[in-house]
């Protein structure tokens, strides 16, 4: 596979992952929600987790395509920030993953009636938006320099 094509998945698996993530903290900032739309949020979360393994499979086949002149890449400090905020950003959407499931599970015999989503999960939703936006950041950071 050329490495155009790559650097194209790469950075729309990145877009993907911001967009859904974008739509689980709108939809979720409600003060309540119902059974519906927190099973959309379910598939967001499924395609936030398809985009974040393409986007590490994509980003190591960029780094290994070179093998020893895109090393240098490891002795950078920015390169092991960004690596760092992607496993906060995917240990948090898989905390929130796991909570959404088991409060899309206690209300399933209620399919009509309004869901609290805790103070916790829109932190965590917020924290997570953030978290892509800095890699992005970090990542144009990166390729300047």
């Amino acid at each position: 596979m050329p490495f155009f094509y790559i650097k194209f998945l790469h950075l729309t698996s990145l877009v993907l992952l911001f967009a859904a993530s974008a739509y689980k903290n709108a939809q979720l900032n409600a003060q309540y929600c119902d059974h519906k739309l927190l099973k959309k949020n379910l598939m967001a979360d499924r395609l936030s987790a398809l985009n974040a393994t393409l986007m590490v499979i994509t980003g190591l086949a960029m780094l290994l395509k070179d093998y020893p002149v895109n090393l240098f890449r490891l002795h950078q400090t920015v390169f092991w920030i960004k690596i760092g905020i992607l496993g906060l950003t995917t240990s948090l959407i898989i905390v929130s993953k796991f909570t959404l499931r088991r409060i899309a599970h206690d209300h399933e015999s209620m399919p009509n009636s309004r869901i609290f989503i805790p103070r916790s999960i829109k932190f965590i939703l917020g924290i997570d938006l953030i978290g892509l936006v800095s890699m992005a950041a970090l990542a144009s950071f990166m390729v300047r320099y």
